[in-house]
């Protein structure tokens, strides 16, 4: 019998972002994690998961940043993780992380870096993994 390749995982959304704030602990450097949504808070749920996630493994400092002015906070306070909540509006922190060594967490963050790749629409990669499904 052949080894899976693909595992489905059902989940409720604000469980995720809990997780992404435990992995955004376990890689920073500086201990300085960044949840980014659109004009400030996104959804308070979400902003408090993601900081419960990342204090649970040890204690960082969590920044609530909006996305159209996250990269001036990201430089300025030296914070090397991000979970992008602002999907496509925050496609620019994928390019700003690659020029600048810091990590991008979120559930916009494949499909982003799948667009670049082979250069089709956000809607025609949406077609595609349904057909593929």
């Amino acid at each position: 019998m052949k080894e899976q390749s693909l595992v489905q995982i059902n989940f409720i959304d604000y469980e995720a972002v809990f997780v992404a704030g435990y992995i955004a602990s376990l890689e920073t450097q500086t201990n300085r994690v960044a949840f980014v949504g659109i004009n400030g808070v996104t959804d308070s749920n979400y902003t408090t998961l993601f900081e419960k996630g990342a204090n649970y493994y040890r204690y960082v400092e969590v920044y609530n940043l909006d996305v159209y002015s996250a990269l001036d906070y990201i430089f300025e306070y030296d914070i090397d993780v991000i979970y992008n909540m602002a999907g496509e509006n925050g496609s620019y922190l994928i390019d700003a992380a690659e020029e600048n060594g810091y990590y991008v967490i979120g559930e916009q963050v494949l499909r982003i870096i799948l667009t670049k790749l082979f250069n089709k629409s956000n809607s025609e990669l949406q077609l595609c993994c349904i057909r593929c499904s």
